[in-house]
């Protein structure tokens, strides 16, 4: 499953975390949404190759030009002004293009992270419901469970 996918499907508490991170200018949580698959495909030399970080920027403002278009028919004016302002935002980049394929792997790698915490949380959880060691662990706090 995409990476974009597993997130939109965790718990509330997660999804706030994915929140948090999209609450910034650098990647809007729209253009991650609506070019998820594109922007999960990138490659980590984009950061370090300028050419090849000009080539990710083009296609990302086409990609953008797609889904603008996209609203257009839809007659979706919000989101038509929504990514019109976001191509124009990401047109800084023309100058240092390794930049914004930094800040979009920065935000991929934070996002496995968020993964890997909800993974780690659900596999403690998995344990201590298997080995029936909740309830030991419990009884400290003056909590218990009725059976195991």
């Amino acid at each position: 499953m995409a990476q974009w996918d597993r997130l939109r499907q965790l718990p509330a508490v997660y999804r706030q975390q994915l929140h948090e991170l999209y609450d910034r200018d650098a990647l809007p949580m729209d253009v991650r949404h609506y070019l998820s698959v594109w922007i999960e495909k990138q490659e980590q030399r984009a950061a370090r190759d300028h050419d090849f970080a000009v080539v990710l920027l083009q296609v990302l403002l086409e990609n953008l030009d797609i889904q603008h278009s996209r609203f257009v028919q839809e007659e979706s004016f919000l989101l038509q002004h929504n990514i019109r302002r976001y191509k124009q935002n990401f047109q800084r980049y023309l100058e240092e293009p390794c930049a914004l394929a930094s800040t979009i792997l920065w935000f991929l790698e934070k996002e496995k992270e968020i993964l890997q915490s909800a993974d780690l949380a659900e596999q403690v959880w998995a344990l201590l419901l298997t080995s029936c060691s909740l309830p030991t662990l419990l009884q400290p706090l003056g909590l218990s469970l009725e059976r195991c």
